[in-house]
């Protein structure tokens, strides 16, 4: 698993990623709404903000907001393009139709701090950007399809093996 930004916002969430070539994690500020019901085969939007620090004394990050932002924001451009199965009484299964070398679908959201939600490993089934000052902050929403959660899997490494067809 890849290291975690050190001193997170109370309220952000982890963002786990691949880029296809090695994997990494950012965060976002905050999750806008409530989360979304964790369902597995389910899909849930979860509406993240960037925030700009002006004061520029976040010693956790080095990347901008506007930086995280477009880390999450990559993967829009391929959402939806995969394959489920869900087969009677089993896990779903899944297989990514990414180009190799392009960002991958499966990302893992979970929160900085403790709620009894947790976190969740899903596909990006699509993504909306509503942005009317990104100087000073930036919204996105990704549609996830739920896979499991942190607790059933630990890093990105298990879901892949056990879960991809």
């Amino acid at each position: 698993m890849p290291d975690l930004p050190k001193s997170v916002p109370r309220t952000a969430w982890y963002v786990y990623l691949y880029d296809g070539t090695e994997e990494y994690v950012t965060f976002a500020d905050g999750l806008v709404e409530e989360i979304p019901p964790r369902t597995v085969a389910e899909s849930g939007s979860w509406q993240f903000n960037f925030r700009h620090d002006p004061a520029g004394s976040r010693s956790y990050d080095p990347l901008e907001h506007t930086d995280r932002y477009e880390r999450v924001v990559e993967i829009g451009r391929w959402a939806g393009r995969y394959v489920l199965r869900e087969p009677l009484e089993a896990e779903p299964r899944y297989r990514e139709q990414v180009p190799p070398g392009n960002p991958s679908l499966l990302v893992g959201l979970q929160p900085a701090y403790e709620t009894p939600a947790g976190g969740v490993w899903g596909l990006v089934d699509g993504y909306d950007e509503t942005n009317a000052l990104p100087e000073t902050g930036l919204t996105v929403t990704l549609d996830v399809t739920m896979l499991a959660t942190t607790d059933d899997y630990e890093t990105r490494d298990e879901v892949v093996a056990d879960l991809s067809f």
